[in-house]
Order: structure tokens, then sequence, then C-alpha cells
């Protein structure tokens, strides 16, 4: 459960660990990020939050200029990847 305000890099982690553990052609991390379907995301999610300039205002710009540079220093398969983002409006 997500308590402090940082769903947007746990979202991202998730979304991570599912690539890593399924797709390791496109995202694969060494054991100090996070180990081929581990079941925890600790470190994972606290390289993420690290990564975003303001890890408790996780709009979509914030975690999408977050997992750029996070994927460019721990991503090892070499893929690119590039990052969209974008969010509705509620009505």
């Amino acid at each position: 459960m997500n308590e402090n305000g940082t769903c947007g890099p746990h979202a991202a982690a998730v979304m991570f660990a599912y690539y890593q553990d399924y797709d390791p052609s496109l995202v694969a991390f060494d054991v100090s990020v996070r180990s081929k379907n581990s079941t925890s995301l600790v470190t994972l999610i606290t390289k993420l939050i690290n990564s975003t300039s303001s890890s408790t205002a996780t709009t979509p710009q914030n975690v999408g200029s977050g997992v750029a540079p996070f994927l460019n220093n721990y991503n090892k398969t070499g893929s690119y990847i590039t990052c969209y983002y974008s969010y509705g409006q509620r009505q």
C-alpha cells in the first residue's frame, strides 16, 4: 500500500518488473536493482523515486521525466525506449 504519495514511481516499477520478467530483451536490470522474477520491488521503487524530480507530485510529466534517466542508468539491454506521457481530465 502506498501511503507517501509516490504512486507514479510505484506504478512504473510494476510495469518495469513485468517487462523484465516477460520481455527481458526490452528491460533487464542487474541484481542491484531487481532480480528477474523477484517479488520484491523495494529497490526498484527507491531508485525510481530518486530519479523522479518531484516524487510526491507524480504527474505524468514527473514520472515520464524520471523514467528516462532511470532507464539510461539501469537498463542493461541497450534497448532504446521512449517514454510518452499524457493524462485526461476528470469530469
